[in-house]
């Protein structure tokens, strides 16, 4: 198991940098460094966590889906796309996690949060 922790601004891609990218130079050697180990390391499974989703203060939260997709639109490059599908037996064996077992803090809180909602729990924010 390995964790990285990257920015990641658009100037990053070639077509959105149009050069600009080398003023930049550590971030994208830090993006080769982690996509070579990434690959050495062949993973079953990639775990991508974004400020740009949906964030709560009282849980993680799990895109819902088979899939996502998107594109550089909104930086003028709309024929730069990216398609993922989602590990959706990941997901599902995640939520089936008897949280009472867990041994990380962490897991405990966000599996007891996920149990809740299949047993139906609301989300209470701010209290």
């Amino acid at each position: 198991m390995a964790g990285y922790l990257l920015p990641h601004p658009p100037l990053i891609l070639p077509e959105v940098g149009r050069g600009e990218e080398r003023r930049i130079q550590a971030t994208v050697d830090a993006y080769t460094r982690a996509g070579r180990e990434i690959r050495e390391a062949e993973p079953d499974t990639l775990v991508i966590i974004s400020p740009h989703s949906a964030v709560y203060a009282d849980y993680i939260h799990i895109s819902p889906g088979d899939g996502a997709a998107g594109s550089m639109a909104r930086f003028g490059v709309p024929a730069l796309t990216v398609s993922v599908n989602y590990d959706t037996a990941f997901v599902d064996g995640l939520c089936k996690i008897d949280w009472r077992t867990c041994p990380f803090h962490l897991c405990r809180d966000v599996l007891e949060f996920l149990s809740g909602l299949r047993d139906g729990q609301e989300i209470a924010h701010g209290q």
